[in-house]
């Protein structure tokens, strides 16, 4: 028996049927469902129609690493974003994160230098050129650098005068505010970072706990030890 003559009205270029009636589709379509109709005629004149449909389920993007990351505070950070299963080109979405913790259409994450110590969050959807889809997340944790103090640590000055000083410490961004535990009245620490000794204090040594300062007063000229 002769295979009956095929003729396809429409669903082609994404669904192909061929004269024989083979059907093919290549392995560029994009998620859904493809139709085709048609004709098919055999060699005595009999005639019919056909129609075939084609689903194309869409493949799951799975997040692979990195998931998170850790910086310090004052360093700005860069990373970027992948997922297994994808085809062609991924673009991404975020959804939560930003202005903190961006992630870019190409998947590109990025966060500012000015972050304060914390752990940042980030989430949004990925979708590949065929239609494939999948969810992204991302945690930024921002870990705060230890100020050290650096010189000056003490001072010396004489009965009578009143004592100023500044205090330093490395490691710092921005405005550095300090708090005092002890050693007020006699030596005192602003907020703005100004140590100060008033100057009717007696000979001997005070200190204030809080940044280690030690300030020496010694008997001036004439005074008693």
């Amino acid at each position: 028996m002769e295979r009956s003559p095929t003729a396809q009205s429409i669903g082609a270029p994404d669904l192909k049927v061929s004269s024989s009636g083979a059907v093919s589709a290549p392995a560029t379509l994009a998620a859904g469902t493809y139709k085709a109709t048609g004709t098919a005629r055999d060699s005595l004149g009999d005639t019919g129609t056909w129609s075939f449909a084609l689903t194309v389920k869409g493949a799951k993007l799975t997040q692979i690493a990195p998931t998170k990351a850790r910086t310090t505070t004052g360093e700005a950070f860069t990373g970027q974003l992948e997922v297994s299963g994808s085809h062609g080109t991924v673009t991404y979405a975020q959804s939560i994160g930003a202005p903190d913790l961006k992630v870019s259409s190409s998947g590109a994450v990025s966060a500012p230098a000015t972050l304060a110590a914390g752990t940042y969050k980030g989430a949004g959807t990925a979708r590949d050129s065929l239609g494939d889809t999948g969810t992204w997340s991302f945690a930024l944790t921002v870990k705060a650098n230890k100020l050290t103090q650096i010189a000056p640590t003490k001072a010396r000055t004489t009965t009578g005068e009143a004592f100023t000083g500044q205090l330093k410490v490395s490691g710092s961004h921005g405005t550095v505010t300090y708090a005092q535990s002890i050693g007020a009245p006699d030596l005192k620490v602003s907020v703005l970072r100004r140590g100060l000794s008033p100057g009717h204090l007696g000979a001997g040594t005070y200190r204030q706990r809080a940044l280690r300062e030690t300030a020496s007063v010694i008997p001036g000229p004439g005074a008693s030890p």
